[in-house]
């Protein structure tokens, strides 16, 4: 199965500390407006023989380097809500979508998270600036670990926000997943998206939804490569024990207390299994969604961890 889907093109509003981030999505790059300043995200597919890697840079060139890995099924913008503190920590920053999403296609058939990997190991011998610091958001966090379990000498440390893997959600939260797969679809209404988003993705201290920067962007910008989805979560079923650990690598775990999709004993099972290895940091009041609601909390807290270790 080749992915065939449109990816969202077009205009992006998000509240985010308190400012407006605007996004303008477009084909060869992406333009983000945030506090009185532009940055200009370009865009670029490495072609090989049945697949395609498309990843996204800006920053600092002689900056180092971070690469962002997106949840499951989501494009990079995702995770625009920390570029631009990124970028004013001298950092440079590359993103990578996964297979079947905006520019990355091949097939979908029997992914796994090694597949997902290799395909950001390519962006990383492209770009020639190896060692990395790896950032994944919730699926992107399992590709983080798989990318330094297979390819130990490209990454440098890993970061994973919102990270599950061994302790599962609660049923009645698992049944709720269920119908993200419905969002920006007509099977389910608006009233029937935002219990769903609310019940999953926010914590009980979030705004609004429409006030929600992660509300806002599931609400009217999710979903537009179900296939891909589908594939990508498929693929996070790969086992854990080979990706659990990360290779050898420096782990930086940042999770939510109230996070029920990946629930914070998965991070305190990592830190009593890998010890001095992890660096554990709890939010209180944030769930699932913390990339989005916490980003400026976040972006300094892998700021500060790269200078120290």
């Amino acid at each position: 199965m080749m992915n065939n889907e449109t990816p969202f093109r077009g205009k992006i509003s998000l509240p985010i500390n308190g400012s407006e981030l605007r996004i303008v999505v477009g084909d060869e790059q992406d333009v983000v407006f945030f506090m009185g300043k532009k940055i200009t995200i370009n865009k670029q597919i490495i072609h090989g023989d049945n697949e395609g890697v498309e990843f996204c840079q800006c920053g600092d060139e002689e900056g180092e380097v971070i690469v962002l890995l997106p949840p499951g099924g989501v494009e990079f913008f995702s995770m625009y809500c920390i570029v631009p503190y990124l970028i004013a920590n001298g950092f440079r920053v590359i993103g990578v979508n996964g297979r079947g999403v905006a520019g990355s296609y091949g097939g979908l058939e029997g992914l796994t998270l090694h597949h997902m990997a290799a395909d950001v190991a390519k962006v990383l011998c492209q770009i020639d600036a190896s060692p990395v610091h790896v950032v994944g958001n919730a699926l992107g966090n399992r590709v983080a670990r798989c990318l330094a379990q297979d390819y130990p000498e490209l990454v440098r440390t890993v970061t994973l926000v919102a990270a599950g893997g061994k302790i599962a959600p609660e049923p009645n939260v698992i049944k709720a997943m269920a119908s993200l797969s419905l969002l920006g679809s007509e099977d389910i209404n608006k009233e029937e998206a935002r219990d769903v988003i609310k019940r999953t993705f926010l914590s009980h201290a979030s705004n609004s939804i429409e006030e929600s920067p992660i509300g806002r962007l599931l609400l009217h910008y999710y979903n537009h490569h179900p296939n891909a989805t589908v594939a990508h979560l498929k693929a996070g079923e790969t086992s854990a024990a080979e990706w659990w650990t990360s290779g050898k690598a420096p782990l930086l775990v940042i999770q939510g207390e109230d996070d029920q999709i990946a629930p914070p004993g998965n991070g305190e099972v990592l830190k009593k299994e890998l010890k001095d290895r992890v660096t554990l940091v709890n939010i209180r009041g944030a769930g699932h969604g913390l990339l989005q609601e916490r980003s400026r909390e976040i972006s300094n807290i892998i700021t500060d961890y790269i200078v120290c270790v």
